[in-house]
C-alpha cells in the first residue's frame, strides 16, 4: 500500500471514529503538536486542546459527518489534502437540526514511527449562517434531551455488542422493523431476533442521528439516517450499509423507552 492508499485510508477511519464520537480513536489521527484552525474561535493547539474540542461539540450535537476528498498531493514526508465536508447535526439539548457545509485542508505529515497524522488543519463553511440557533426556535426541552440521550444509548449498546443491555432501552411490547423479514413483536422476541441476525454472527459499528423529532405528550417519533458496518466475527468483508430509520417513543414511569424501530437500507446488502 503507497503512502497515497495509506492517508486516504485513515482519513476514512477518522471520519468513521468522529461518528461514533470515539475521541480516543480520533486522537490516534492527530499529532501531538497539531494545530487546528476552525472558524469564529482562536486556533485549537496541541492534542489535549483537540480533545477538548471534541469533547465539547459531541456535548452540544449528535453530528455525521461525511469528507468529500478533492486533491491528495503527497510530498515526500508531507500530505496536502483538499476536500469539501458535510456536517449534519442534532442538539442533544433541543432545537433544530442544523446542515453546514464547506471545505477544509489538512496537512498530515510522516511521524517518526512511520504513521501519517494531521499536523495542521483549517476548514469553513460555505453556508453565511450555519451554526447553532438560539431563542424562540430553540427553546430547551428535557424530553429532547432525554430522547437524545436514549438515542445515544442505542448506539452504545449496538458498538457493545452488548444484545441485552440493548433491549433494556425498549418497551414491553417494543416491535422491531428490519429489512426483508416479519417484524418482531414483544422485547424478547426483538432481542432474540436482534442476536439471531445482528449482534451473533457480527461485530457493529452504527452512527447514526434524528433529523426530526415530534414530541405529543407521552409518545414521540422521530426519523434520521444512519451508518452501518457488519463485520463478519468469523471474518470475511466487512459490509458497510447506510440508511434511514423511524423510531416511536413512549414515556414509561422509569422514563422514555422504544416503543418501535423500523429502518431501511439505501442499497440492497451484498
Amino acid at each position: 500500500m503507497n503512502d497515497r492508499d495509506i492517508i486516504e485510508r485513515r482519513r476514512a477511519e477518522y471520519v468513521e471514529a468522529f461518528n461514533r464520537e470515539d475521541i480516543a480513536a480520533m486522537a490516534g489521527y492527530a499529532a501531538a503538536d497539531a494545530v487546528g484552525m476552525a472558524p469564529n474561535r482562536p486556533a485549537i493547539r496541541g492534542i489535549d486542546a483537540h480533545r477538548q474540542f471534541w469533547r465539547e461539540g459531541f456535548s452540544a450535537a449528535k453530528s455525521l459527518f461525511f469528507v468529500f476528498p478533492d486533491e491528495l498531493q503527497v510530498l515526500g514526508d508531507v500530505a496536502i489534502d483538499q476536500h469539501h465536508w458535510v456536517l449534519d447535526s442534532m442538539p442533544k439539548r433541543g432545537g433544530r437540526p442544523i446542515h453546514d457545509e464547506g471545505k477544509g485542508v489538512w496537512i498530515w505529515r510522516r511521524q517518526t514511527d512511520g504513521n501519517w497524522k494531521v499536523a495542521r488543519g483549517i476548514w469553513n463553511s460555505d453556508l453565511p449562517r450555519a451554526g447553532f440557533q438560539s431563542g424562540s426556535n430553540a427553546e430547551l426541552s428535557e424530553d429532547l434531551a432525554l430522547l437524545n440521550r436514549l438515542l445515544d444509548d442505542f448506539v452504545t449498546t449496538v458498538n457493545a455488542g452488548d444484545a441485552d443491555a440493548w433491549g433494556a432501552l425498549m418497551t414491553e411490547d417494543f416491535i422491531f422493523a428490519v429489512p426483508d423479514a416479519p417484524r418482531f413483536v414483544g422485547r424478547d422476541t426483538a432481542v432474540a431476533a436482534a442476536k439471531q441476525g445482528f449482534f451473533d454472527p457480527f461485530n457493529l459499528k452504527l452512527a447514526n442521528k434524528f433529523e426530526d423529532v415530534q414530541i405529543f405528550g407521552l409518545q414521540a417519533f422521530a426519523h434520521g439516517i444512519f451508518t452501518l458496518d457488519l463485520i463478519p466475527k468469523g471474518g470475511g468483508k466487512t459490509i458497510s450499509l447506510p440508511g434511514k430509520f423511524t423510531n416511536f417513543f413512549r414515556k414509561q414511569s422509569d422514563g422514555w423507552k422504544y416503543a418501535l424501530v423500523i429502518f431501511s437500507y439505501d442499497q440492497a446488502p451484498g
